[in-house]
């Protein structure tokens, strides 16, 4: 019967986590995404399994067949799991009035987001946190033993559920067709559960060995622990537990980045160390005759694990760089790589905490008036403290103190612990027990603090393999959000880096797009007052959107650490924060568009990339919908796709799904980025007088200049695609949608060696199709005179050619290359293009070693352009001084 049941409380555990993951991502499309928004949903979601293991544990005592029960609580959450979308989809309507803000954060919004959560999720919650105290009933687990078989295998259910969800469930059934999979689950479970019930001496508990009244007081050993301390440990133990997993996700994002597959990786190898736990404290630990010592042990070895991650930060990122470079390319390898490392390095915190939950339940049903009660009450302390944990870390802890210091505050706190009991079950009286558990957690503290102040800021970012050396940083902040920092090269540029990620900056014309995505929109706008910027960063884009004539600027991000670093890039900013035309506003972009009541004439966007967990929600149909609704008629919408962090595939489905709603776009390539360009209206015009007027003006003059586009043909020459061409182009790419999340799994799961192989290599693929397919492009430009036309279109010619001869040579196609720079060569009519196609035509001999071929080619676009630096530095490489 133990085995069956632990059957059915693994399938229970595999469907409760992929709820989880389902409902969490889709009240963050409510609630925004950001870690205060998903600490409601967290606590609300805890809270609720709290309860349910409250109620449940009386409900298993008073039930004559809890076996039947847990079949009807399994019912209940199957029926919920297929109505909660449905509900969830209708709450908007009432989030928005009720919050009557555009702000992310605050108090108030805090509450409202926790209330209605709480009361959505109350009914489904309040049953899973049932099951556990009503299936211990059922099969009489008073044992250590049972309980941990019951433990282990529902949070191996949890595994599974965690990671089916993360790798497979959602990218191929979508969201609507997961929670029916999950649903499914609930009523398979809750049928053969009832049918076991129905049959003859089963589901009751007098026949599974243990009296009615449960094990009662009589019950208790002398070794054992007072069921108070059991309860305040379980308690404690649930804070831990929850609290260092937010902990590790914030580590683990460095070596990972903050991927969907990163993020079900670290859960699945969290909860799988637990699970192992449990199932070595069932089998071995249960028999131990003296359970206060084993549980003493057990602690103190947990406070000694959790100091791991203070010593092995570097230790950390050589082992992932590693398997990066050795598994790059390779889904199911890389998968399987990434997930054994991360459960290693969480497997000594992961496997003494899930050893000591069933031996500190055991100790909590000790006594309690029912074994129902008894195991409930400990289930509701261990879910009530993981949900304060979680809260206290996320927006205490971390903040305040830091990652590694709330590790090792964690950590000896354990030891202190663990010295405490042990002390106690040697006979010696509470005070000096306590004393001393209180001098050992002072010491490791204190020997702790040395390393970790040497250590930061920022020890998990390595610099070190991420720039050359002499890099060093110049602002750090640990947020609730991220981990945000400011860093200096050694060669002079400054860039952002949020989690590991560089994420803006100011390092030649490499963020020079930025600008553009500001200028373009607003200067093919005829009049536009009301902008707004969706991700803030170093604040480029509003600095080069308030050089323009506006009313209002709306700055918004959803970390508040971004705009507290501003001061760094004034360069690039002029900081705009300081000018009163400026609103700056912590939230999800997503959650602010549904907020706002505010319409705009141009709205401009760069969020992470997609495959980045959460940020799909601002690359769907859904959110694309949201945004035209909050344009005025003619309003315009620009967007970062980024080419090179997606494969071509995933990249066309951003486009179609962009073109979806915005019929009437465009496609607009810059060597730094690409970005795409769309109107709430019928046609979108490409004013040339406008672009004109724009590089006439001071301020924004100087932006287009330092983007290398400072006269009209280069600055048109930007645009790639019009409308006919983009839908051609994406006419086959699947369209991205809240329930269709396809970007979000991405075909090479984690972070890409520093190198940048592989982004290179995709982008020359995207920049390949795009110039091929823009030679037969007619573009929506007006206002241009016969000899601009006729200028623009050589100029387009030739960059074409040169920009296919670069993507083909970088695919390793050195042949055909070379072909198509002769093409260009010969088709020259000046001496600035024949000396670029030369220089190219020497890359390419140099790359197919004919060093001979190359030197000339070099020497004799050095003696057509003295001028030019690319040149002059390629003929110093290949042995010449550089001059003609």
């Amino acid at each position: 019967m133990i085995r069956l049941a632990a059957g059915l409380f693994f399938l229970s555990g595999n469907a409760a986590l992929i709820y989880e993951v389902l409902w969490t991502r889709q009240l963050g499309l409510v609630f925004g995404a950001t870690t205060q928004a998903a600490s409601a949903v967290l606590a609300a979601y805890m809270a609720g399994l709290a309860l349910g293991a409250a109620t449940g544990g009386r409900w298993a005592d008073r039930t004559a067949n809890p076996l039947r029960l847990f079949g009807v609580l399994e019912a209940g959450i199957g029926v919920a799991g297929l109505a909660l979308p449905w509900a969830i989809a209708r709450l908007p309507a009432l989030y928005a009035p009720v919050v009557g803000t555009e702000a992310g954060t605050g108090t108030m919004v805090a509450l409202v987001r926790f209330g209605m959560t709480f009361g959505l999720l109350l009914g489904p919650t309040l049953l899973m946190g049932a099951t556990f105290p009503v299936l211990a009933r059922a099969v009489g687990a008073a044992d250590a033993r049972t309980l941990g078989h019951l433990y282990a295998a529902n949070t191996f259910g949890a595994v599974a559920g965690t990671l089916t969800a993360g790798f497979l469930l959602i990218a191929r059934l979508g969201v609507a067709g997961t929670s029916a999979f999950a649903a499914m689950l609930n009523l398979a479970v809750a049928l053969v559960a009832v049918v076991l019930a129905a049959r003859p001496g089963e589901g009751h508990p007098s026949s599974a060995g243990e009296p009615p009244g449960g094990p009662g007081p009589a019950a208790e050993s002398v070794a054992g622990l007072p069921r108070a301390t059991a309860i305040a440990l379980l308690a404690l133990s649930g804070a831990t537990t929850l609290g260092t997993e937010i902990l590790w996700t914030r580590v683990l994002v460095f070596p990972l980045w903050s991927t969907t597959y990163a993020f079900a990786s670290m859960l699945g190898a969290f909860l799988a160390g637990l699970a192992l736990g449990g199932a070595v404290a069932a089998r071995w630990l249960a028999a131990a005759r003296q359970p206060r010592r084993v549980i003493a042990c057990v602690q103190g070895l947990l406070g000694m694990a959790l100091l791991i991650p203070v010593a092995c930060a570097g230790i950390t990122q050589a082992a992932f760089g590693a398997i990066q470079n050795w598994a790059l390319g390779d889904w199911a390898l890389s998968i399987s790589a990434h997930v054994g490392a991360v459960f290693l390095l969480l497997l000594p915190q992961t496997f003494l905490a899930g050893a000591a939950y069933p031996l500190l339940l055991r100790e909590a049903a000790r006594g309690a008036p029912g074994l129902g009660a008894g195991v409930g009450g400990g289930v509701f302390a261990n879910t009530l403290g993981a949900t304060a944990g979680a809260t206290a870390i996320a927006h205490g802890a971390i903040p305040a103190l830091g990652i590694l210091p709330a590790f090792a505050i964690l950590g000896t706190v354990w030891a202190g612990v663990g010295v405490t009991l042990g002390l106690r079950g040697l006979g010696r009286t509470r005070g000096p027990a306590i004393a001393a558990g209180v001098g050992v957690a002072a010491i490791l503290t204190g020997l702790a603090w040395g390393p970790l102040a040497a250590a930061r800021p920022n020890p998990f970012d390595d610099l070190t393999r991420a720039y050359a050396p002499g890099a060093r940083i110049l602002a750090y902040r640990e947020g609730v959000e991220s981990t945000v920092s400011v860093v200096q090269l050694k060669t002079g540029p400054r860039v952002l880096r949020i989690n590991g990620f560089e994420a803006a900056g100011f390092r030649g014309d490499r963020y020079a797009y930025m600008q553009l995505m500001a200028h373009l929109p607003l200067l093919l706008h005829p009049a536009p007052r009301d902008v707004l910027v969706i991700s803030f960063g170093t604040g480029t884009t509003a600095g080069a959107a308030a050089r323009h004539p506006l009313a209002a600027l709306d700055l918004v991000d959803l970390d508040p650490g971004v705009f507290s670093t501003a001061d760094h890039f004034v360069a690039v900013n002029h900081r705009v924060l300081q000018d009163p035309r400026v609103r700056a506003i912590v939230n999800d972009g997503r959650n602010f568009l549904a907020l706002t009541r505010r319409r705009y004439d141009a709205i401009t966007l760069e969020p992470m990339p997609p495959t980045f967990a959460g940020m799909v929600n601002l690359y769907s149909r859904d959110f694309y919908a949201l945004a035209r609704t909050r344009l005025r008629p003619g309003g315009i919408m620009c967007q970062w796709v980024p080419f090179h962090l997606m494969s071509l595939d995933e990249s066309l489905e951003v486009l179609r799904t962009f073109h979806e709603v915005f019929p009437q776009s465009t496609l607009w390539m810059h060597e730094g980025g690409s970005f795409v360009i769309g109107i709430a209206g019928d046609r979108l015009v490409v004013d040339a007088g406008r672009l004109a007027a724009g590089l006439a003006t001071p301020g924004i003059r100087d932006d287009l200049a330092g983007a290398g586009v400072g006269s009209l043909v280069p600055l048109l020459n930007l645009l790639a695609w019009g409308p006919d061409t983009l839908r051609a182009a994406a006419a086959d790419a699947a369209i991205v949608t809240d329930d269709r999340p396809s970007i979000e799994f991405p075909e090479v799961p984690f972070r890409q060696p520093a190198e940048w192989t592989l982004a290179q290599v995709r982008g020359a693929r995207a920049q390949r199709l795009v110039y091929e397919r823009r030679r037969s492009d007619r573009f929506p430009v007006t206002s241009l005179s016969p000899p601009l036309a006729a200028e623009l279109a050589e100029f387009r010619e030739a960059f074409d050619r040169s920009m296919i001869g670069m993507a083909v040579l970088e695919l390793g196609q050195a042949e055909l290359a070379v072909a198509t720079f002769r093409e260009g060569l010969q088709a020259c009519r000046r001496d600035p293009c024949r000396a670029q196609f030369l220089f190219y035509l020497g890359l390419a001999a140099e790359r197919q070693g004919n060093l001979e071929a190359a030197r000339r080619h070099l020497h004799e676009a050095a003696r057509i352009a003295p001028d030019n630096p690319e040149v002059r530095a390629a003929v110093r490489r290949l042995g010449g001084d550089g001059s003609p």
